[in-house]
């Protein structure tokens, strides 16, 4: 527990750590941190023996956890220590915790610090008015989505960019329903957290808290893409003009380390109808046309993904088979898979995962 608080909690090391490299922080800062690393190794040292006979001292103790099972989990992966894990290690092997400040430092340089260094992807809880952390993302990868490569392509790109630190675009991707866009937002943040990349998704709900979550990140060392999941509105609903001014327009500058992607069946986000075109007695009707415009415009780079045609359907079945180890004849196969989608939503990179789904069960 100690050596997980020394790792994820933000303090004021931590946060300059990660946000400059360790020669250009301050010597005092350094200093107060080996200090205290001495101090907190006291009590890492603190054996169970000797916390049992302090606590039987205690007349109001009158229950002791079972510390015995206790044990040092480094986060293996794949047979090897991840980061983390090898400055558990370290620490628990190191006679002198004052030693340990630059390899603190570096690891905090690397990962971030606090919440951004526990966690990649996170979300917005309105409730509390804070960022939490999702320990379990999903893990899609853009190696195993099949079909949309251009597009992808595009995505990919503008996010290079901005972790590069050039200048990148606001992203929409709109189009059909089951076309993997937010599939491919969110295994950028699988290919990209080693780099700084940091995922926040943030509720429709969430629209007046957005001044909030850009001062939260304003000043990180890491890049953030704020995530708006199948974003629409209706006539009556006006809080799109709350996104409009967080990403263009507002006296608040958005932080150059902050991206919106959003993902969208709506090409302009607002519910459209044809009697928008009729005037209706309104004086200049355009400037209402203008308005529910105005937000997509927003957004620099549009990414179209539409409905998969026969091949690029059976295309994706044929890879998802392939990913599971399904062996059918191509003919039975794409048989099953047509009919699938007929009786079922129709052609879709989703509807061909459920369809291998169900038949992967069989």
């Amino acid at each position: 527990h100690l050596l997980e608080l020394i790792l994820y909690q933000a303090n004021p090391f931590s946060e300059a750590a990660a946000a400059v490299p360790f020669d250009q922080l301050g010597d005092s800062l350094k200093q107060g941190a080996a200090w205290d690393l001495q101090k907190l190794q006291v009590l890492y040292a603190f054996g169970v023996s000797a916390a049992l006979d302090l606590s039987s001292c205690l007349k109001s103790a009158r229950r002791v956890p079972d510390w015995s099972e206790l044990s040092l989990k480094h986060g293996v992966k794949e047979g090897t220590l991840s980061k983390a894990g090898e400055i558990k290690a370290l620490l628990a092997a190191e006679s002198d915790w004052s030693v340990m400040v630059k390899p603190l430092a570096d690891y905090y340089y690397q990962a971030g610090a606090g919440i951004f260094g526990k966690y990649g992807a996170l979300r917005w809880v309105s409730r509390h008015e804070r960022l939490e952390g999702i320990a379990s993302p999903d893990q899609v990868q853009l190696e195993d989505l099949i079909g949309y490569q251009a597009q992808r392509q595009e995505i990919i790109d503008n996010t290079e960019r901005f972790l590069a630190g050039l200048p990148a675009n606001n992203v929409l991707l709109y189009g059909d329903r089951g076309t993997g866009k937010s599939s491919t937002v969110k295994a950028l943040l699988n290919r990209y957290q080693g780099r700084g990349l940091r995922l926040i998704e943030a509720p429709k709900s969430a629209l007046r808290d957005y001044p909030k979550i850009i001062r939260a990140l304003r000043d990180k060392p890491q890049r953030f893409i704020l995530f708006l999941d199948d974003l629409s509105f209706e006539d009556s609903e006006y809080e799109y003009k709350e996104l409009k001014a967080v990403m263009e327009g507002g006296l608040e500058v958005r932080p150059d380390n902050l991206l919106i992607y959003a993902t969208s069946n709506r090409r302009h986000l607002i519910r459209e109808h044809f009697s928008d075109r009729d005037t209706d007695g309104e004086l200049r009707a355009g400037d209402t046309v203008q308005e529910k415009l105005s937000l997509a415009d927003r957004f620099g780079l549009v990414v179209l993904f539409t409905m998969p045609d026969r091949s690029l359907y059976l295309d994706i079945v044929h890879g998802l088979a392939r990913q599971r180890g399904i062996v059918l004849p191509v003919e039975e196969l794409d048989k099953q898979a047509l009919l699938w989608a007929a009786y079922h939503n129709g052609r879709s990179g989703r509807t061909a995962r459920q369809f291998i789904d169900a038949i992967s069960g069989k």
